[in-house]
């Protein structure tokens, strides 16, 4: 599965794109790489894009304990999560419906954009059509 993340620092908004099969310890192993990164920062604004998975592994026990550790890295000082997760077919939406429930117990608002990418971006107060055309400094 690829699987990549791409920072708008001057936006506070971090973009992770999946394709293909969702892997558990795959998306962990971005999220670590993703906290190195020099333009991380705590209560970033989260666009999950599922636009293009095929299917996932489902561990719903898993998925709550990575959550978990997303809470104590993305949340240092307390707050809430910011999630928009973008799905605009029915293999993707199963998904986004699975993540929205793994995130039940933390602190996050998660929502779910059905439409466009632009509509996504708009709804966490971005104003761009697309990934492409974010403004960067």
């Amino acid at each position: 599965m690829p699987l990549s993340y791409q920072i708008f620092a001057d936006q506070n908004l971090n973009v992770v794109r999946y394709q293909g099969y969702v892997r558990a310890e795959e998306t962990l192993e971005v999220f670590y790489t993703y906290l190195e990164d020099p333009d991380f920062q705590p209560n970033q604004l989260q666009l999950v894009d599922l636009t293009h998975v095929t299917g996932a592994q489902v561990d719903l026990e898993k998925m709550l304990a990575m959550q978990a550790e997303k809470v104590k890295r993305l949340l240092p000082n307390g707050g809430r999560i910011q999630m928009m997760v973008l799905a605009p077919n029915d293999v993707s939406r199963a998904m986004a419906s699975l993540v929205q429930k793994s995130w039940e117990p933390f602190p996050a608002d998660v929502m779910i954009c059905e439409t466009s990418q632009a509509d996504a971006l708009r709804q966490l107060g971005v104003e761009s059509e697309n990934f492409a055309t974010i403004s960067t400094p």
